[in-house]
């Protein structure tokens, strides 16, 4: 009797994963704009010289969409250069994370477009110094059906969504550009989203309010399992920094 070939059971779990994730089977193109919706968009895409083959940022509460990620990508692009990058504090607890790859940050790259934005500066590479800066926004016209804008809207949301009881909220700060976006899709989609900007915050939010249709309510909430995640992953984070914060004003006196 053969063995069973391991890189095969391997790709049919990671599948299974991520089909139990998600709650639904996406195919290759629409986990593509998943993870095109969940990119970190702080005032438009920036490619820094310092870190040319960054895909994507995250910070110390998002591990489980980190690991979202990483299973499509190990689906969809077994023979990728990326690696993902995990940064923790002396005693273990995680602070951000990375994911590197040229070949992927390049395809993701493609579906904006990008003009000089700064200069770059090295004190460990004097190569890099003012090389130039690069910020992108999203390509007019990247959508080829609903499931492309509805796989879209799910990345934005599982990683920017604010779980409400009257309504479906995303919040970006600093993201005008995403946020345009996400607020066209919505109204070719017949949410009647709305649109906030908070000006006095730092950053400035980007509010968006909306009403789902059954189609887009039903899709999301495929992704909510995610979502929750990460709701509670900063919810807790906040109560650590809470309490930390009394425990060292305690030690004070």
């Amino acid at each position: 009797m053969k063995k069973p070939n391991l890189i095969l059971f391997l790709i049919l779990s990671l599948i299974t994963i991520t089909k139990s994730t998600f709650g639904q089977t996406l195919n290759k193109v629409q986990r593509e704009y998943f993870i095109l919706g969940t990119l970190y968009d702080y005032m438009g895409r920036e490619i820094e010289p310092r870190e040319a083959y960054l895909l994507d940022r995250y910070d110390a509460t998002q591990g489980p969409l980190v690991k979202a990620v990483d299973s499509i990508l190990k689906i969809d692009y077994p023979v990728s250069d990326y690696k993902v990058e995990n940064y923790t504090d002396k005693a273990g607890n995680a602070l951000s994370f990375k994911i590197f790859s040229k070949m992927l940050s390049d395809k993701f790259n493609g579906y904006y477009d990008f003009k000089p934005s700064g200069s770059s500066t090295s004190d460990n590479d004097p190569l890099l110094n003012n090389r130039p800066i690069m910020t992108g926004v999203l390509k007019k016209n990247i959508f080829s059906n609903d499931n492309d804008k509805l796989a879209f809207l799910a990345g934005v949301y599982v990683r920017y969504g604010i779980v409400n009881d009257t309504s479906y909220e995303i919040s970006i700060g600093n993201g005008p550009y995403k946020a345009s976006v996400c607020y066209k899709l919505l109204k070719d989609m017949n949410c009647n989203p709305s649109y906030e900007i908070l000006k006095d915050n730092i950053p400035v939010g980007h509010l968006l309010y909306f009403h789902p249709t059954l189609q887009v309510k039903s899709y999301l909430q495929k992704f909510m399992p995610l979502r929750n995640k990460l709701n509670n992953n900063l919810i807790a984070f906040f109560k650590k920094a809470e309490s930390d914060s009394q425990q060292r004003s305690k030690e004070k006196h």
